[in-house]
């Protein structure tokens, strides 16, 4: 278990000396600039976890997904690179002898939606219960681009802990999210994802009715609209009714009610 933060030198430097001393490494924490180190992590082959943060962050490229798909044990991999546009063209995942087998936990970022998709299309793992992404785009994604992400999310059929969230909003629809409801969701975030006009007691009860198991539930957006009543149609707290009937393990809500 190992974590430090240092300067580019030092880092370079001590994971070069762990290179041959620590082959059995099995959590790595690293913390610097400038400098992406994640080529050398190939050494460690015993890896569960990485947890990569550089400031200012460093953009996940295709040599990074080269690097850590083929580590047969990593469970758990964090960081605040920005997943760059078109990471996985040139990546065919039927020539690696596993592609991300073992990720039960996957955090990350960027504006290019069909990378994220084909990320999750192709990992082998059949373990992932958490994932949380971020858009990071300016404008809204095409209808059908977000549907494709969230299949290849439902894939995940483990999958319990879901944060979605985007900086300047994605504005879809709850129908989008279909295949979402298929899975067994205990915690789901959803910020600036679904379009405000969505937002009603019959969509939040169709989207969840079908997780009797669901602890949390978060659905908010920034920028919902003060307005007159007609005008408008968030939830009220009719919606407490619902949960408290079809989801008995419900701990925490945060909507935006009238």
């Amino acid at each position: 278990d190992c974590s430090f933060e240092a300067e580019v030198h030092g880092v370079i430097s001590t994971l070069h000396s762990m290179q041959g001393q620590c082959l059995d490494l099995q959590r790595l924490s690293v913390l610097t600039r400038t400098v992406d180190i994640t080529p050398m992590v190939t050494s460690f082959v015993r890896l569960t976890y990485f947890n990569f943060f550089c400031n200012p962050s460093l953009p996940i490229n295709e040599l990074t997904v080269k690097s850590l798909a083929p580590l047969p044990h990593l469970v758990e991999w964090v960081t605040n690179g920005c997943m760059e546009k078109d990471t996985l063209k040139n990546i065919d995942p039927s020539k690696f002898d596993v592609f991300f087998p073992s990720l039960n936990t996957l955090s990350l970022h960027g504006e290019d939606l069909g990378a994220i998709t084909q990320l999750l299309r192709s990992s082998q793992s059949s373990a992932l219960s958490k994932f949380t992404y971020t858009y990071d785009g300016r404008h809204d994604p095409k209808r059908s681009v977000v549907r494709r992400l969230m299949e290849s999310i439902a894939r995940h059929d483990r999958l319990d802990d879901l944060f979605l969230s985007s900086k300047s909003g994605i504005g879809t629809s709850f129908a989008n999210l279909e295949t979402l409801t298929k899975l067994p969701i205990r915690k789901i975030r959803l910020f600036n994802i679904v379009a405000n006009r969505e937002l009603s007691n019959e969509s939040i009860i169709w989207l969840t009715q079908s997780w009797p198991d669901l602890e949390s539930f978060y659905c908010c957006n920034d920028d919902t609209p003060v307005a007159p009543q007609a005008i408008r149609q968030l939830p009220t707290p009719e919606v407490f009714r619902h949960f408290a009937t079809n989801c008995p393990r419900l701990v925490h809500v945060s909507l935006t009610i009238d």
